[in-house]
Protein backbone atom coordinates (compact mmCIF):
# COMPACT_ATOMS: atom_id res chain seq x y z
CA UNK A 1 0.00 0.00 0.00
CA UNK A 2 2.85 2.42 0.81
CA UNK A 3 4.62 1.81 -2.66
CA UNK A 4 0.93 2.66 -4.41
CA UNK A 5 0.35 5.70 -2.45
CA UNK A 6 3.81 7.29 -3.02
CA UNK A 7 3.80 6.28 -6.75
CA UNK A 8 0.90 8.04 -6.85
CA UNK A 9 1.46 11.19 -4.93
CA UNK A 10 4.48 11.57 -6.97
CA UNK A 11 2.16 11.23 -10.47
CA UNK A 12 0.61 14.18 -8.59
CA UNK A 13 3.16 16.24 -7.88
CA UNK A 14 5.01 15.31 -11.32
CA UNK A 15 1.51 16.51 -13.68
CA UNK A 16 1.58 20.07 -11.76
CA UNK A 17 5.25 20.56 -12.34
CA UNK A 18 4.67 19.38 -15.94
CA UNK A 19 1.62 21.69 -15.98
CA UNK A 20 3.90 24.66 -14.85
CA UNK A 21 7.06 23.57 -17.99
CA UNK A 22 3.94 23.16 -20.80
CA UNK A 23 2.97 26.92 -19.65
CA UNK A 24 6.63 28.43 -20.51
CA UNK A 25 6.33 28.46 -23.81
CA UNK A 26 2.69 29.82 -24.11
CA UNK A 27 3.36 33.64 -23.18
CA UNK A 28 3.18 36.05 -26.43
CA UNK A 29 1.19 38.73 -24.60
CA UNK A 30 2.29 41.39 -21.87
CA UNK A 31 2.89 39.91 -18.27
CA UNK A 32 0.41 40.98 -16.60
CA UNK A 33 -2.31 43.70 -16.11
CA UNK A 34 -0.81 46.91 -14.10
CA UNK A 35 -0.99 46.71 -10.16
CA UNK A 36 -0.42 42.95 -10.49
CA UNK A 37 0.52 40.93 -6.69
CA UNK A 38 1.22 37.05 -6.87
CA UNK A 39 3.22 34.16 -8.21
CA UNK A 40 3.18 34.34 -12.19
CA UNK A 41 5.77 33.25 -14.86
CA UNK A 42 8.19 35.94 -15.88
CA UNK A 43 9.07 35.86 -19.59
CA UNK A 44 11.71 38.23 -20.84
CA UNK A 45 10.18 39.43 -23.70
CA UNK A 46 12.80 40.85 -26.66
CA UNK A 47 12.48 44.32 -26.73
CA UNK A 48 13.21 46.24 -30.17
CA UNK A 49 13.77 50.05 -30.12
CA UNK A 50 13.77 51.50 -33.20
CA UNK A 51 14.50 55.43 -33.94
CA UNK A 52 17.03 57.21 -35.24
CA UNK A 53 20.35 59.18 -33.10
CA UNK A 54 18.00 59.40 -30.30
CA UNK A 55 17.78 55.72 -30.27
CA UNK A 56 21.50 55.22 -30.78
CA UNK A 57 22.43 57.48 -28.38
CA UNK A 58 24.19 60.29 -30.10
CA UNK A 59 25.67 62.18 -27.52
CA UNK A 60 25.65 60.17 -24.46
CA UNK A 61 29.04 58.69 -24.55
CA UNK A 62 28.10 55.35 -24.43
CA UNK A 63 24.93 55.78 -22.76
CA UNK A 64 21.92 55.06 -24.50
CA UNK A 65 18.36 54.80 -23.36
CA UNK A 66 17.64 50.82 -24.62
CA UNK A 67 21.33 50.13 -22.70
CA UNK A 68 20.26 51.12 -19.93
CA UNK A 69 16.32 49.68 -20.42
CA UNK A 70 18.24 46.55 -20.54
CA UNK A 71 19.80 46.81 -16.94
CA UNK A 72 16.62 47.79 -15.48
CA UNK A 73 14.28 45.24 -17.22
CA UNK A 74 16.49 42.21 -17.31
CA UNK A 75 14.67 41.66 -21.03
CA UNK A 76 17.07 41.25 -24.00
CA UNK A 77 17.36 44.54 -26.00
CA UNK A 78 17.99 45.30 -29.74
CA UNK A 79 18.49 49.02 -30.32
CA UNK A 80 18.02 49.41 -33.92
CA UNK A 81 18.63 53.17 -33.57
CA UNK A 82 20.64 54.89 -36.93
CA UNK A 83 21.48 58.53 -36.55
CA UNK A 84 20.30 60.03 -39.30
CA UNK A 85 17.33 57.78 -40.25
CA UNK A 86 13.72 59.77 -41.06
CA UNK A 87 10.33 58.13 -40.80
CA UNK A 88 10.44 56.18 -44.09
CA UNK A 89 13.53 54.23 -43.40
CA UNK A 90 12.82 53.28 -39.75
CA UNK A 91 9.63 52.23 -41.02
CA UNK A 92 10.90 50.04 -43.75
CA UNK A 93 13.71 48.87 -41.59
CA UNK A 94 11.23 47.05 -39.54
CA UNK A 95 9.08 45.83 -42.44
CA UNK A 96 12.64 43.92 -43.58
CA UNK A 97 12.93 42.85 -39.72
CA UNK A 98 9.63 41.15 -40.04
CA UNK A 99 7.46 39.47 -37.51
CA UNK A 100 7.40 40.83 -34.30
CA UNK A 101 3.94 39.75 -32.36
CA UNK A 102 5.70 38.23 -29.86
CA UNK A 103 8.34 41.24 -28.94
CA UNK A 104 7.84 44.79 -27.42
CA UNK A 105 7.98 47.21 -29.89
CA UNK A 106 9.50 51.26 -28.63
CA UNK A 107 9.49 53.59 -31.57
CA UNK A 108 10.72 57.47 -31.38
CA UNK A 109 11.24 59.08 -34.94
CA UNK A 110 10.02 61.99 -36.76
CA UNK A 111 13.06 64.18 -35.67
CA UNK A 112 14.72 63.75 -39.49
CA UNK A 113 11.60 64.39 -41.55
CA UNK A 114 10.04 62.96 -44.27
CA UNK A 115 5.95 63.19 -43.00
CA UNK A 116 3.88 65.95 -44.05
CA UNK A 117 1.60 66.84 -41.01
CA UNK A 118 0.74 64.72 -37.92
CA UNK A 119 -1.79 62.48 -39.11
CA UNK A 120 1.01 61.44 -41.28
CA UNK A 121 3.20 60.82 -39.05
CA UNK A 122 0.86 58.73 -37.14
CA UNK A 123 -0.32 56.78 -40.13
CA UNK A 124 3.05 55.61 -40.11
CA UNK A 125 3.45 54.70 -36.63
CA UNK A 126 -0.01 52.47 -37.26
CA UNK A 127 1.68 51.21 -40.66
CA UNK A 128 4.77 50.29 -38.42
CA UNK A 129 3.03 48.25 -35.72
CA UNK A 130 0.34 46.84 -37.93
CA UNK A 131 3.44 45.13 -40.28
CA UNK A 132 5.27 43.86 -37.75
CA UNK A 133 1.70 42.63 -36.27
CA UNK A 134 2.74 44.34 -32.83
CA UNK A 135 0.25 44.92 -30.02
CA UNK A 136 2.79 45.30 -27.21
CA UNK A 137 4.30 48.94 -28.46
CA UNK A 138 5.29 51.93 -26.26
CA UNK A 139 5.88 55.31 -28.44
CA UNK A 140 8.13 58.11 -27.29
CA UNK A 141 7.64 61.65 -28.17
CA UNK A 142 10.26 64.23 -29.15
CA UNK A 143 12.47 65.49 -26.56
CA UNK A 144 13.05 68.48 -28.34
CA UNK A 145 13.09 72.13 -27.15
CA UNK A 146 9.10 73.03 -28.54
CA UNK A 147 10.48 76.86 -29.03
CA UNK A 148 13.50 75.42 -31.18
CA UNK A 149 12.68 76.63 -34.67
CA UNK A 150 15.78 74.91 -36.24
CA UNK A 151 14.49 71.49 -35.09
CA UNK A 152 10.92 70.13 -36.82
CA UNK A 153 9.09 70.58 -34.22
CA UNK A 154 9.95 74.06 -33.01
CA UNK A 155 7.54 77.30 -32.92
CA UNK A 156 9.18 80.73 -32.25
CA UNK A 157 8.20 81.48 -29.11
CA UNK A 158 6.17 78.28 -28.34
CA UNK A 159 6.46 77.71 -24.61
CA UNK A 160 4.36 75.00 -23.40
CA UNK A 161 5.42 74.74 -19.73
CA UNK A 162 3.97 71.34 -18.07
CA UNK A 163 0.89 71.11 -20.95
CA UNK A 164 1.40 68.62 -23.41
CA UNK A 165 2.61 69.88 -26.87
CA UNK A 166 0.56 69.84 -30.06
CA UNK A 167 2.42 66.89 -31.14
CA UNK A 168 2.17 65.48 -27.90
CA UNK A 169 -1.40 65.54 -28.21
CA UNK A 170 -2.02 64.17 -31.02
CA UNK A 171 0.09 61.13 -30.18
CA UNK A 172 -2.04 60.57 -27.13
CA UNK A 173 -5.20 61.09 -29.38
CA UNK A 174 -4.21 58.02 -31.96
CA UNK A 175 -2.23 55.72 -29.11
CA UNK A 176 -3.46 56.60 -25.94
CA UNK A 177 -1.54 55.00 -22.95
CA UNK A 178 0.93 53.76 -24.98
CA UNK A 179 2.73 57.24 -25.24
CA UNK A 180 5.60 58.37 -23.25
CA UNK A 181 5.98 62.23 -23.05
CA UNK A 182 9.46 61.96 -22.89
CA UNK A 183 10.11 65.85 -22.80
CA UNK A 184 7.56 66.34 -19.55
CA UNK A 185 9.38 63.20 -17.75
CA UNK A 186 12.73 64.38 -18.11
CA UNK A 187 11.75 67.62 -17.13
CA UNK A 188 9.73 66.36 -14.02
CA UNK A 189 12.33 63.39 -13.25
CA UNK A 190 15.83 63.51 -15.16
CA UNK A 191 17.99 65.45 -12.51
CA UNK A 192 16.50 64.01 -9.37
CA UNK A 193 16.84 60.44 -11.54
CA UNK A 194 20.58 61.01 -12.25
CA UNK A 195 21.11 62.76 -8.46
CA UNK A 196 22.00 66.37 -9.86
CA UNK A 197 20.96 69.65 -8.32
CA UNK A 198 17.99 71.48 -9.74
CA UNK A 199 19.34 75.17 -10.64
CA UNK A 200 17.39 78.44 -11.10
CA UNK A 201 18.17 78.14 -14.96
CA UNK A 202 16.82 74.06 -14.34
CA UNK A 203 13.72 76.01 -13.02
CA UNK A 204 13.30 78.89 -15.26
CA UNK A 205 13.64 76.25 -18.48
CA UNK A 206 10.63 74.23 -16.60
CA UNK A 207 8.34 76.58 -16.78
CA UNK A 208 8.79 77.05 -20.68
CA UNK A 209 8.29 73.31 -21.18
CA UNK A 210 12.48 73.11 -21.80
CA UNK A 211 14.79 70.33 -20.93
CA UNK A 212 17.31 70.99 -18.56
CA UNK A 213 20.60 72.29 -20.20
CA UNK A 214 22.30 69.63 -17.41
CA UNK A 215 20.56 66.29 -19.44
CA UNK A 216 21.16 67.70 -22.95
CA UNK A 217 24.24 67.68 -25.09
CA UNK A 218 23.58 71.30 -25.77
CA UNK A 219 26.45 71.78 -27.36
CA UNK A 220 25.21 70.17 -30.80
CA UNK A 221 21.55 70.85 -30.83
CA UNK A 222 18.40 71.22 -28.56
CA UNK A 223 17.63 68.00 -29.38
CA UNK A 224 20.09 65.35 -28.06
CA UNK A 225 20.73 64.48 -24.94
CA UNK A 226 23.53 63.30 -22.85
CA UNK A 227 24.27 60.02 -21.11
CA UNK A 228 22.34 61.63 -17.99
CA UNK A 229 19.09 62.44 -20.20
CA UNK A 230 19.11 59.17 -22.23
CA UNK A 231 19.41 57.48 -18.36
CA UNK A 232 16.29 59.55 -17.39
CA UNK A 233 14.10 58.76 -20.96
CA UNK A 234 14.93 54.72 -19.87
CA UNK A 235 13.26 55.34 -16.60
CA UNK A 236 10.59 57.52 -18.10
CA UNK A 237 9.77 54.32 -20.45
CA UNK A 238 10.60 51.79 -17.93
CA UNK A 239 7.66 53.39 -15.75
CA UNK A 240 5.87 53.33 -19.03
CA UNK A 241 6.54 49.64 -19.28
CA UNK A 242 5.29 48.88 -15.90
CA UNK A 243 1.95 50.69 -16.38
CA UNK A 244 1.49 49.03 -19.40
CA UNK A 245 2.13 45.50 -17.20
CA UNK A 246 4.80 44.37 -19.73
CA UNK A 247 7.78 43.78 -17.23
CA UNK A 248 7.86 44.48 -13.19
CA UNK A 249 10.05 46.68 -10.62
CA UNK A 250 12.74 44.82 -9.85
CA UNK A 251 13.20 42.50 -13.34
CA UNK A 252 16.54 43.53 -13.53
CA UNK A 253 17.57 40.87 -10.52
CA UNK A 254 15.69 38.28 -12.82
CA UNK A 255 18.32 36.58 -14.71
CA UNK A 256 16.22 33.61 -16.88
CA UNK A 257 12.48 33.57 -17.57
CA UNK A 258 11.49 31.94 -14.17
CA UNK A 259 8.31 31.55 -11.88
CA UNK A 260 8.50 35.01 -9.77
CA UNK A 261 6.78 36.46 -6.72
CA UNK A 262 4.80 40.00 -7.37
CA UNK A 263 3.42 42.61 -5.04
CA UNK A 264 1.70 45.69 -6.60
CA UNK A 265 4.36 45.50 -10.01
CA UNK A 266 7.68 44.92 -7.67
CA UNK A 267 8.95 41.00 -8.08
CA UNK A 268 9.85 40.03 -4.73
CA UNK A 269 13.73 39.27 -5.18
CA UNK A 270 14.08 38.40 -1.71
CA UNK A 271 11.20 36.35 -0.64
CA UNK A 272 10.35 33.30 0.86
CA UNK A 273 7.35 31.48 1.79
CA UNK A 274 4.05 30.22 0.23
CA UNK A 275 2.98 31.88 -3.22
CA UNK A 276 -0.19 29.87 -5.42
CA UNK A 277 -1.14 30.21 -9.16
CA UNK A 278 -3.31 28.31 -11.19
CA UNK A 279 -1.41 24.93 -10.66
CA UNK A 280 -1.07 24.56 -6.30
CA UNK A 281 0.65 26.34 -3.85
CA UNK A 282 4.90 26.43 -3.92
CA UNK A 283 7.75 27.37 -1.98
CA UNK A 284 9.97 30.01 -2.72
CA UNK A 285 13.66 30.62 -1.53
CA UNK A 286 15.38 34.38 -1.40
CA UNK A 287 12.31 34.70 -4.48
CA UNK A 288 13.59 31.55 -6.49
CA UNK A 289 10.84 29.02 -6.57
CA UNK A 290 12.47 25.93 -4.64
CA UNK A 291 11.57 22.46 -5.97
CA UNK A 292 14.27 21.34 -3.62
CA UNK A 293 12.49 22.58 -0.41
CA UNK A 294 10.42 19.63 1.75
CA UNK A 295 8.86 20.82 5.43
CA UNK A 296 6.44 23.21 6.45
CA UNK A 297 5.62 26.91 5.34
CA UNK A 298 2.56 29.23 6.10
CA UNK A 299 0.32 31.03 4.40
CA UNK A 300 -2.84 33.31 5.47
CA UNK A 301 -4.50 30.25 6.07
CA UNK A 302 -1.95 28.71 8.20
CA UNK A 303 0.53 25.86 8.08
CA UNK A 304 1.09 23.22 5.49
CA UNK A 305 3.49 20.54 4.84
CA UNK A 306 5.29 21.03 1.01
CA UNK A 307 7.54 18.41 -0.40
CA UNK A 308 10.11 19.02 -3.37
CA UNK A 309 8.29 22.48 -2.98
CA UNK A 310 4.99 21.84 -3.69
CA UNK A 311 1.75 21.90 -1.15
CA UNK A 312 1.84 18.17 -0.55
CA UNK A 313 -2.45 17.36 0.93
CA UNK A 314 -1.21 13.48 0.89
CA UNK A 315 1.07 13.84 4.01
CA UNK A 316 -0.10 12.70 6.92
CA UNK A 317 2.72 12.83 9.95
CA UNK A 318 5.45 14.92 12.28
CA UNK A 319 7.04 17.87 10.80
CA UNK A 320 9.18 20.64 12.19
CA UNK A 321 9.41 24.54 12.02
CA UNK A 322 11.05 27.40 14.12
CA UNK A 323 8.45 26.58 17.19
CA UNK A 324 9.18 22.81 17.47
CA UNK A 325 7.16 19.41 16.01
CA UNK A 326 4.11 19.28 14.59
CA UNK A 327 1.31 17.21 13.37
CA UNK A 328 0.43 17.00 9.59
CA UNK A 329 -2.93 15.85 8.52
CA UNK A 330 -3.16 16.03 5.09
CA UNK A 331 -0.51 18.35 4.24
CA UNK A 332 -2.03 20.81 6.98
CA UNK A 333 -1.31 21.50 10.96
CA UNK A 334 -3.92 19.14 12.60
CA UNK A 335 -4.22 20.75 16.01
CA UNK A 336 -6.86 18.66 17.11
CA UNK A 337 -4.15 15.62 16.88
CA UNK A 338 -3.40 13.72 20.52
CA UNK A 339 -1.52 10.90 20.45
CA UNK A 340 1.73 8.86 19.20
CA UNK A 341 3.66 10.11 15.81
CA UNK A 342 6.55 9.21 14.07
CA UNK A 343 9.74 10.87 12.47
CA UNK A 344 13.20 9.79 11.54
CA UNK A 345 14.08 9.99 15.40
CA UNK A 346 11.54 7.60 16.43
CA UNK A 347 7.82 7.76 17.87
CA UNK A 348 6.97 10.89 20.19
CA UNK A 349 3.44 11.66 22.13
CA UNK A 350 1.42 14.57 20.08
CA UNK A 351 -1.06 16.86 22.67
CA UNK A 352 -3.31 19.28 20.37
CA UNK A 353 -1.07 18.61 17.04
CA UNK A 354 2.37 19.88 19.27
CA UNK A 355 5.28 17.34 20.36
CA UNK A 356 4.55 16.79 24.31
CA UNK A 357 7.24 16.63 25.56
CA UNK A 358 6.10 16.45 29.28
CA UNK A 359 3.72 13.29 28.83
CA UNK A 360 4.15 10.13 30.77
CA UNK A 361 2.23 7.45 30.09
CA UNK A 362 0.70 4.93 27.88
CA UNK A 363 -0.04 5.71 23.86
CA UNK A 364 -1.49 3.65 21.29
CA UNK A 365 -0.36 3.64 17.49
CA UNK A 366 -1.33 0.51 14.75
CA UNK A 367 1.32 -1.44 16.32
CA UNK A 368 -0.36 -1.69 19.82
CA UNK A 369 0.17 0.13 22.92
CA UNK A 370 3.57 1.63 24.14
CA UNK A 371 4.49 3.56 27.57
CA UNK A 372 6.14 7.44 26.96
CA UNK A 373 8.59 8.68 29.45
CA UNK A 374 8.87 12.43 28.43
CA UNK A 375 6.78 12.33 25.45
CA UNK A 376 9.41 9.84 23.94
CA UNK A 377 8.66 5.75 23.55
CA UNK A 378 10.33 4.61 26.72
CA UNK A 379 11.82 1.05 25.35
CA UNK A 380 12.84 0.34 28.84
CA UNK A 381 10.29 0.86 30.72
CA UNK A 382 8.78 -2.56 32.54
CA UNK A 383 6.06 -2.34 35.22
CA UNK A 384 2.15 -0.79 35.37
CA UNK A 385 0.85 1.51 33.88
CA UNK A 386 -2.87 3.42 33.86
CA UNK A 387 -5.03 4.11 31.04
CA UNK A 388 -8.95 4.62 30.87
CA UNK A 389 -9.28 0.67 30.38
CA UNK A 390 -7.46 0.19 33.71
CA UNK A 391 -3.78 -1.01 35.20
CA UNK A 392 -1.64 -2.79 32.60
CA UNK A 393 1.46 -4.53 32.69
CA UNK A 394 4.40 -3.36 30.45
CA UNK A 395 7.80 -5.33 29.72
CA UNK A 396 10.06 -2.94 27.45
CA UNK A 397 7.70 -0.25 26.96
CA UNK A 398 5.35 -2.63 25.17
CA UNK A 399 1.55 -3.48 26.81
CA UNK A 400 2.73 -7.69 27.37
CA UNK A 401 -0.84 -10.00 27.60
CA UNK A 402 1.07 -12.64 28.50
CA UNK A 403 2.25 -11.19 31.66
CA UNK A 404 1.10 -12.97 34.82
CA UNK A 405 2.59 -12.13 37.92
CA UNK A 406 2.98 -9.78 41.09
CA UNK A 407 3.33 -5.69 39.97
CA UNK A 408 3.73 -2.78 41.98
CA UNK A 409 2.92 0.41 41.92
CA UNK A 410 2.76 4.00 44.41
CA UNK A 411 -0.90 2.11 45.59
CA UNK A 412 0.96 -1.46 46.53
CA UNK A 413 1.40 -4.72 45.17
CA UNK A 414 -1.14 -6.39 42.61
CA UNK A 415 -1.49 -9.64 40.70
CA UNK A 416 -1.85 -9.74 37.08
CA UNK A 417 -2.94 -11.89 34.81
CA UNK A 418 -2.25 -11.51 31.24
CA UNK A 419 -1.15 -8.27 31.42
CA UNK A 420 -4.11 -6.86 33.57
CA UNK A 421 -5.07 -6.75 37.00
CA UNK A 422 -7.14 -10.12 38.01
CA UNK A 423 -9.96 -8.45 40.24
CA UNK A 424 -11.76 -10.91 40.30
CA UNK A 425 -8.90 -13.46 42.20
CA UNK A 426 -8.14 -13.94 45.91
CA UNK A 427 -5.98 -16.71 47.34
CA UNK A 428 -2.32 -16.99 47.10
CA UNK A 429 0.28 -16.74 44.73
CA UNK A 430 3.40 -17.76 44.15
CA UNK A 431 5.76 -15.53 42.08
CA UNK A 432 9.80 -15.21 42.20
CA UNK A 433 10.27 -17.63 45.18
CA UNK A 434 7.67 -15.90 46.88
CA UNK A 435 4.56 -16.66 48.37
CA UNK A 436 1.91 -13.55 48.19
CA UNK A 437 -1.87 -13.55 49.57
CA UNK A 438 -3.84 -11.79 47.32
CA UNK A 439 -7.57 -10.44 47.99
CA UNK A 440 -9.88 -9.37 45.09
CA UNK A 441 -6.30 -8.88 43.04
CA UNK A 442 -4.76 -6.83 45.31
CA UNK A 443 -1.79 -8.11 47.67
CA UNK A 444 -2.04 -8.11 51.14
CA UNK A 445 0.51 -10.58 52.54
Amino acid sequence: MKKIFRKKKAVVWIAAIAGMIAAFGCFTEKAQAAGFSGMTFYHRFLINCWGDSMTAGQGGSGVSYPRVLKELTGFPVNNFGVSGENTYEIVDRSAEYGDQSGDIMIIEMGDNGKWKNMDDLIKQYQNMLDEADCSNYIIISSTDDPNDTDQIWGESGYEPGMQDTWYEAALKDAFGEHVVTARKYLIENGLSINGLDETDEDRERAEKGLISLQLRNYWIDNTHLNGYGYRAQAYAVYEKGIELGYWFANGGDVTSDSWVVVEDDVIQADYTGMASNEYGWWYFNDGTLDLSYTGMASNEYGWWYMTNGALDLSYTGMASNEYGWWYMTNGALDLSYTGMALNEYGWWYMTNGALDLSYTGMALNEYGWWYMTNGALDLSYTGMALNEYGWWYFNNGLLDLNYTGIAFNEYGSWYYRNGIIAYDYSGTVADNGKTYTVQNGFVIA
